[in-house]
């Protein structure tokens, strides 16, 4: 949902080298824009654009409350327990089953209404379950509505280069340093193997290998398991 200003060259020269509370200032025109315009004569300007009109598109306000939420909304269905004029009622109504935890619960007012309302979801049937729910927890009115849905916005997580982690055996975890030390001397010895220990709170932690391959990893963990140390398991760890 945007609104739109069309604005001839003109009018962008004119608020531009006049005052800052003019339009250019409340469209937002980018800085290297009104730097390109303020670096060429207004006679050039005119002879290069002045039959052309540009259109600039802002946000609006509802657009960017809209972005910022971290749902989308779209038509949909949820579980109505109640659809009252008294407010005090559907409060009561919307603690009690918020109480039960069975989904997202809320409190709407629509059209002098209070509807308590319960989950979200695209397809009618998939309320069903819910519906079941809430009638064996005694709201036996309730019913499967019409609504606007809250969808969660998926947030897009760059993966992590591929050496950015690593896998590495915890051999063991213990409270005496110099048993971490006698253990990760022990294999550096007799296997050859990068060993480094980790202290986290009163715990040192003996790290063995530096594998890029999850399954070397768990080969070289199965010999280790077999050769001493049983309790032995794979981890991940960020470089240091």
């Amino acid at each position: 949902m945007k609104m739109f200003w069309v604005l001839t060259l003109v009018g962008i020269l004119v608020a531009g080298m006049g005052s800052r509370e003019g339009a250019v200032a409340q469209t937002r025109v980018p800085q290297k824009v009104m730097k390109y315009l303020e670096s060429h004569s207004f006679q050039d300007l005119v002879r290069r654009y002045g039959n052309m009109t540009i259109e600039l598109s802002v946000p609006s306000r509802e657009a960017r409350y809209l972005d910022s939420l971290p749902y989308r909304l779209e038509a949909g269905f949820r579980v109505q327990v109640v659809a009252t004029t008294d407010e005090q009622n559907a409060r009561n109504i919307y603690r009690q089953v918020k109480h039960l935890q069975l989904d997202s619960t809320y409190l709407v007012q629509e059209q002098g209404l209070f509807k308590v309302q319960v989950g979200n979801f695209t397809v009618r049937d998939s309320a069903r379950k819910l519906l079941d729910q809430l009638y064996y927890a005694g709201f036996k009115d309730a019913w499967i509505a019409p609504a606007t849905i809250h969808i969660t916005k998926k947030v897009k997580v760059p993966p992590a280069p591929s050496d950015s982690i690593y896998f590495a055996i915890q051999v063991m975890a213990t409270h005496s340093r110099s048993k971490a030390e006698e253990t990760a001397q022990t294999i550096r010895k007799k296997w050859n193997l990068p060993v480094r220990i980790l202290a986290e709170g009163n715990l040192f932690k003996v790290l063995a290998g530096n594998f890029r391959e999850e399954t070397v990893a768990r080969q070289q963990l199965q010999y280790l398991r077999e050769h001493g140390w049983p309790d032995a398991w794979l981890t991940q760890l960020l470089p240091n």
